[in-house]
C-alpha cells in the first residue's frame, strides 16, 4: 500500500528492499577516479544553482571546489563506488551488506560514454562471479576493449 491507499497490481517490492547507488568502474582505481570527477564537477554545479550538461572531468579539483564544497560533496557521495574490478566487486559487497536490500539501481554519470558501457561491464562481469549474485551474466566484453552502446547491446543478445 502506498500513499493515498494506491495498490499496485501484480507487483511485490523485494523482501530486503531497493536502493541506489553511483557505481563509476574503470580498468584501475586510478582511471576510475579519474571519470568519477565528473561525478563531483556535476554536483559542485548544481549545489551552485549551475546546473549543465556532465562536464570531462577537470585536472584538478582543488581548482573548483571550496573546502566546504569538497567536505560535502565527500559527504553526500560517500557510499558511491569508484574502482578497478576488485574495488567494484568489494564496494558493491559491502553497499549490499551495509543496506541489506534484495535490489541495487546503479548509476554511472560518465561522460565518456565508451567509458560508461565499461564501467556497466565491469559492474557485470564482477557481479556475476560474486557469490551472491551469480544469476547475473557477465557481459562479453574484455577488460582492456572500450566499445560503444550499439556493439555492447548487440554483443550481450
Amino acid at each position: 500500500v502506498a500513499w493515498g491507499g494506491f495498490q499496485a497490481r501484480g507487483f511485490r517490492a523485494p523482501a530486503g528492499g531497493t536502493a541506489g547507488v553511483s557505481v563509476v568502474g574503470a580498468g584501475t582505481d586510478a582511471a576510475a577516479r579519474r571519470l568519477f570527477i565528473a561525478v563531483q564537477q556535476q554536483f559542485i554545479a548544481r549545489r551552485r544553482g549551475r546546473p549543465s550538461l556532465l562536464q570531462p572531468p577537470v585536472n584538478d579539483m582543488n581548482d573548483i571546489w571550496t573546502q566546504q564544497e569538497q567536505f560535502e560533496v565527500g559527504y553526500t557521495l560517500r557510499k558511491a563506488i569508484v574502482g578497478g574490478p576488485a574495488g567494484v566487486l568489494s564496494g558493491l559487497e559491502r553497499f549490499i551488506e551495509e543496506t541489506q536490500v534484495d535490489e541495487v539501481i546503479v548509476s554511472a554519470n560518465i561522460h565518456d560514454h565508451a567509458a560508461r558501457i565499461r564501467s556497466y561491464a565491469i559492474l557485470a562481469e564482477v557481479a556475476g562471479t560474486s557469490p551472491d549474485h551469480q544469476q547475473l551474466a557477465p557481459l562479453p566484453l574484455s577488460a582492456d576493449t572500450a566499445t560503444t552502446g550499439r556493439e555492447a547491446l548487440a554483443s550481450s543478445m
